[in-house]
């Protein structure tokens, strides 16, 4: 199928028949359309994966801590980004929405952020939980 050819500076060319050629094309056709297939079949599989788990349920008091602690307590710096919310005895009703819908510089958290379940049992703790103890910068 190859044929070894002079060429005018004195090397040699290989020159492939035009069917192996030919055959070149749909093997790399082949491949490419191979991959796309196992890339499509693996989101989908992931997908459905994803789709089937259910989602992962938290404390209020995790949710507190990775969510709300960053501008609610006091830094290092012994600021705050936004005002205390435990120890004030706060209404559920007041802390949802002002979760749902934010507030100046509070941004809003969406259902999908954070559940509505998730938010019951958020409201209740901050509405329970004592006041943060102040920390001393040294």
């Amino acid at each position: 199928m190859c044929e070894v050819l002079p060429s005018t500076n004195g090397k040699y060319t290989v020159s492939h028949h035009k069917s192996y050629q030919h055959g070149l094309k749909l093997m790399s056709v082949f491949k490419k359309m191979t991959l796309a297939c196992l890339a499509v079949s693996a989101v989908a599989v992931s997908a459905q994966a994803m789709a089937a788990e259910e989602p992962i349920r938290h404390s209020a008091e995790f949710v507190y801590q990775k969510i709300c602690l960053h501008c609610h307590e006091a830094n290092a710096n012994g600021l705050n980004v936004g005002p205390d919310i435990k120890g004030r005895g706060l209404p559920p009703v007041f802390t949802k929405m002002r979760v749902r819908q934010g507030w100046l510089a509070m941004p809003a958290f969406p259902a999908s952020y954070i559940s509505d379940e998730t938010l019951d049992l958020l409201a209740e703790y901050i509405q329970n939980a004592p006041a943060p103890v102040a920390t001393k910068n040294p």
